[in-house]
């Protein structure tokens, strides 16, 4: 069995269209750079959080303060939370906010359902997602990122040890089986959609696993067990990728 105990799911090599590959490219790239707090455009992005989830604030230079732990970081310093999440983190989180606003409140305020007087963090909630969903999809994994630099090098590509298969157009890649798991088919599929839906396809993805992890806390609502509901959580996603469930891989702003 692998993964949230589901089944092992077929493994096969995954040929990639060159706006799909240049789509992945861009996220494997991102989930690559980890979050410095001396570089002024994390910095920046950080300003951009601040205004999004505090509108009614003075603006912020992304530096420390006392307030930033009313969203749900730890420390007044959202630097030191990023850890695996790196700078992909602190996209996703802006991502939320700028596609899916109602979404981004209601996650932030905890606004539905009967909630517990100690609530999960909003903040660090969201930086584990964005790194359990870089797991799922192995946006770290040296094959893939092998295949997709080999196939942006050459303009045609030829994948790294996939038997030789070539990519059916320039700028393409062919992922070799073992660094294509299920989840990645199905998302390579989303990143496929011409226009904004497949441009957003990992904003709607992180957006369908914090609702999940929402409905799943409700249910439990016991902070020392968030790991496990966030382990929930990311097996909903996991199996909606599976399923090719539309709603999962282009989430819908709606707020009941």
């Amino acid at each position: 069995r692998g993964k949230n105990g589901a089944a092992e799911l077929r493994r096969e090599p995954l040929e990639l269209s060159a706006l799909a590959a240049g789509r992945l490219r861009a996220l494997v790239a991102r989930a690559a750079v980890p979050f410095n707090s001396g570089d002024s455009d994390h910095r920046a992005a950080l300003a951009r959080l601040w205004t999004a989830a505090f509108p009614r604030d003075l603006p912020s230079e992304g530096g420390p303060s006392e307030r930033w732990k009313d969203m749900g970081w730890q420390g007044k310093d959202p630097a030191t939370d990023f850890r695996g999440g790196g700078v992909l983190g602190l996209d996703n989180l802006i991502g939320l906010h700028t596609h899916f606003p109602r979404t981004f409140a209601a996650l932030l305020h905890k606004t539905r359902g009967s909630r517990a007087e100690i609530e999960y963090p909003f903040a660090v909630a969201g930086v584990n997602i964005s790194f359990q969903l870089m797991t799922m999809l192995g946006l770290r994994d040296p094959a893939l990122v092998a295949a997709l630099t080999e196939g942006a090098d050459n303009g045609s590509g030829t994948g790294v040890d996939n038997g030789g298969a070539q990519p059916a157009e320039p700028g393409g890649a062919v992922v070799p089986a073992h660094a294509a798991p299920e989840e990645l088919h199905a998302f390579a599929e989303a990143l496929s959609v011409p226009g904004p839906h497949g441009a957003r396809a990992l904003d709607s993805l992180y957006a369908f696993t914090f609702e999940a992890l929402d409905s799943k806390w409700l249910l439990s609502q016991d902070v020392m067990e968030f790991n496990a509901t966030l382990a929930q959580a990311v097996a909903v996603t996991n199996a909606a990728l599976v399923a090719r469930d539309d709603h999962s891989l282009r989430f819908t702003d709606i707020v009941s």
